[in-house]
């Protein structure tokens, strides 16, 4: 499918093809089915795909783009920063830590935000997360960092642990 911006000074012309992937969303299309939005040339089912086959999902993207606003869709940006898709994605504390770099992507906060900086980086052209800096952002975010840091917290709460009487008097 095509969409013009006629807005945008340069009138970029995008291809848009939401895929969606997941059995539950592919049951619901089935009871509110999207032709009666005239929507069908715009979203595909993926249905559900295996485990292994998820970063190519990722991958054909040129950007990974979502208007969540909650803490369940985490997992979502970090398979588009392991496949190397830059993401545009709504602003939460959490999200404001993971693309602190315009290399790895950015956030917004409102339509107009979104819209121009989905525009921006289809002006650049360049989509795909530079290695070293995807590199250096998922060690920031795995496991381990996270496992190491919640115990420098607690031999931190520990070390700096004070002793208050109490008097039950």
């Amino acid at each position: 499918a095509t969409a013009v911006a006629p807005h945008h000074p340069d009138a970029i012309k995008i291809h848009m093809l939401h895929l969606l992937n997941g059995t539950q969303l592919a049951k619901e299309y089935e009871i509110h089915p999207f032709p009666i939005l005239s929507l069908e040339d715009y979203v595909t089912f993926a249905g559900s795909v295996e485990h292994s086959d998820v970063g190519n999902y990722y991958r054909m993207a040129d950007l990974f783009v979502s208007a969540s606003d909650t803490e369940t869709q985490g997992l979502t940006y970090i398979e588009a920063l392991a496949a190397g898709t830059k993401s545009v994605v709504y602003s939460t504390d959490y999200t404001e830590n993971v693309f602190d770099n315009k290399e790895l992507g950015c956030t917004f906060k409102t339509k107009d935000e979104m819209k121009s900086e989905i525009l921006g980086y289809l002006k650049e052209n360049q989509f795909t997360i530079p290695e070293d800096i995807k590199k250096n952002k998922l060690v920031d975010v795995s496991a381990a960092t996270f496992a190491h840091k919640i115990e420098d917290f607690y031999q931190d709460a520990i070390q700096n642990k004070q002793t208050t009487e109490v008097n039950y008097d």
